[in-house]
């Protein structure tokens, strides 16, 4: 999934030759990372120093540097607000994981980072709130407070009710320590 998206957005941005290469890479089986499921794996999890880990890593560096590229190349026009936010927001994570794999608070702050900018785009989007809440709860002293942005998802979820669910598990994990 995360390599079809991926290639998608390569190929409205109208860069042809990176959409070919995934798909050649998904048609051969030589894709790896098959799924988003990598960035929903716990960070200690990574630490193993498993071969799988290092690949892991090498998959997700090489996501990263494909979604800066993404955005570099992404028309500034709202006809493409939605995808650059995306991008941003998919950068983030792939930045939030190798911060937690190398345990690097060095990438949390460019996460960050990506993160305010798929926010100034959409403020009030629930998962980019989320997700700027759980990178921040990865620090050990967070730049700003994750609670201003889990309140911006209480009232995201008191519009729309499909993401109620998600809310509570946020909450949950908030609440950890």
């Amino acid at each position: 999934m995360f390599s079809l998206a991926l290639g998608q957005a390569w190929g409205r941005a109208g860069n042809l030759n990176e959409l070919a290469k995934i798909v050649t890479d998904l048609t051969s089986g030589s894709d790896r990372l098959g799924s988003t499921s990598w960035t929903r794996r716990s960070s200690r999890s990574s630490r193993s120093g498993t071969s799988r880990s290092r690949a892991q890593d090498r998959y997700v560096t090489k996501a990263g540097a494909a979604f800066n590229e993404l955005v570099q190349r992404l028309p500034g026009d709202d006809a493409n607000r939605e995808r650059r936010a995306r991008a941003y927001n998919d950068w983030a994570w792939t930045l939030a994981w190798r911060g937690g794999y190398q345990n690097n608070e060095s990438l949390y702050q460019q996460a960050v980072a990506r993160m305010i900018e798929a926010l100034r785009l959409y403020p009030e989007d629930y998962i980019f709130n989320r997700n700027m809440a759980v990178i921040l709860k990865r620090f050990k002293k967070p730049p700003s407070n994750p609670a201003v942005f889990v309140d911006k998802c209480r009232a995201a979820v008191a519009k729309d009710k499909d993401f109620a669910e998600d809310f509570d598990k946020l909450q949950k994990y908030m609440e950890t320590k």
